[in-house]
């Protein structure tokens, strides 16, 4: 029994006395060490740089030189040559032993604008510090983006922020980081991998766009209601009740019929904005994937344009809808649905594009059309409140727009 015991103890696990359930539970420090191993990732792997392949060629040449002359100097030097060695690898691969890597979330992506994504990096050593760590992301689209702390205490903790530039919108994941260093002197790079699976959306290119067209004529609201508001359009003149405004007393009519009356004041209703993008086309694979892009882009810069002078706006595919809203949370539902959005055949539209038109118009609602090919789903509709969108007009310059 005595046997079996100090072998469960060793495993990390201990029966626990009668009467109690589960029979057998693992130790705190057993569960933290396998918890451990499943953040830290691999174990650092060392290989030697251009440099050291050069020391191990010479070191070779002198330990064979120094057997056949037998001279104590060449001897020497390839003892320090060899502790050099020793020590290089050692260095390099304590550096990165006890490091933990985590993910803070980013902020919103969208494609052809720089980003960053910050990286909490602890030591968790309690004697080693960390030299020159660097660190890579391996599953990126493109180059690679790096970023590195020079120096990482024993038991510190730093911030380091990968700048990424994602060349086109979608959803990408990425598991693979890797940290590595060349302390102390160059000859040898100590490696590393550490799994973060991550998720990123990323939103379409959002650009400054020029809508005026849709203005000319007309201010930013339509003509005012027959109904008490904040306008400064006067609707009628009525009795002064307890808790109006007592700026708005009308003092010559209070005169006239000695009691007091006050100003009420008509309201104004914002201008409603609704966005129909016309993704079905009869034929995929004549539809131009460029043009298709700037479609896309110039659907999130309406979009992001319109949300950023919080005026309230609907959207419409041949995919789903969404319906007036003027919140954050309704862009970013659209952004991320345009992150994804792909030419749809023509026979098999889940919305009818047609009759959310013609409902908008009944609104009152300024329609922007944006179709991917002349052959969409969507027939072709006179109204002066409907505007068909040329990216080409709409997208005045390639610069991010600050929403």
């Amino acid at each position: 029994m005595s046997r079996r015991r100090s072998l469960a103890r060793r495993r990390g696990v201990v029966r626990r006395r009668a009467g109690r359930s589960p029979a057998f539970q693992a130790h705190p420090w057993a569960r933290e060490s396998k918890s451990r191993k499943r953040r830290t990732g691999f174990r650092p792997v060392v290989f030697p740089t251009g440099a050291g392949v050069r020391l191990l060629f010479l070191l070779v040449v002198m330990a064979f030189a120094a057997f056949n002359t037998r001279n104590n100097l060449l001897y020497l030097m390839f003892s320090v040559g060899l502790a050099g060695v020793s020590v290089s690898i050692l260095a390099g691969w304590l550096s990165l032993k006890w490091l933990e890597l985590e993910a803070q979330a980013p902020g919103e992506l969208h494609a052809g604008t720089a980003a960053k994504e910050h990286f909490t990096l602890r030591n968790r050593s309690r004697f080693f510090a960390s030299y020159g760590t660097e660190l890579e992301e391996l599953d990126f689209p493109g180059p690679s983006p790096r970023a590195s702390a020079a120096y990482l205490g024993a038991g510190e903790t730093a911030k380091i922020s990968l700048e990424k530039v994602y060349s086109r919108r979608g959803v990408f994941q990425s598991a693979r980081m890797r940290l590595r260093t060349r302390f102390p002197f160059g000859l040898f790079q100590a490696t590393r991998e550490v799994h973060q699976a991550r998720r990123f959306t990323v939103f379409p290119r959002v650009t400054t766009v020029d809508i005026s067209f849709a203005f000319q004529g007309r201010s930013g609201s339509v003509p005012e209601r027959h109904r008490r508001g904040e306008s400064e359009e006067l609707l009628r003149l009525r009795e002064y009740v307890s808790g109006d405004n007592l700026h708005h007393i009308h003092w010559k009519s209070t005169a006239k019929l000695g009691r007091l009356m006050t100003r009420e004041f008509s309201a104004r209703q914002q201008r409603r904005f609704s966005i129909v993008f016309d993704n079905t086309s009869v034929d995929e694979g004549k539809t131009d994937g460029n043009s298709f892009e700037k479609m896309v882009s110039a659907a999130a810069s309406l979009a992001s344009h319109l949300a950023a002078h919080r005026l309230s706006f609907s959207f419409a595919s041949a995919d789903d809808t969404f319906p007036p809203d003027a919140s954050g949370e309704h862009l970013r539902g659209v952004l991320t649905y345009l992150a994804g959005v792909q030419v749809r055949p023509r026979s098999s539209p889940n919305v009818d594009l047609a009759g959310w038109v013609a409902h908008a118009l009944r609104r009152g609602e300024t329609i922007f059309l944006l179709r991917v090919r002349e052959d969409g789903w969507l027939p072709d509709l006179s109204s002066p409140q409907l505007h068909a969108i040329d990216p080409a007009t709409v997208l005045v310059q390639e610069e991010t727009l600050g929403v």
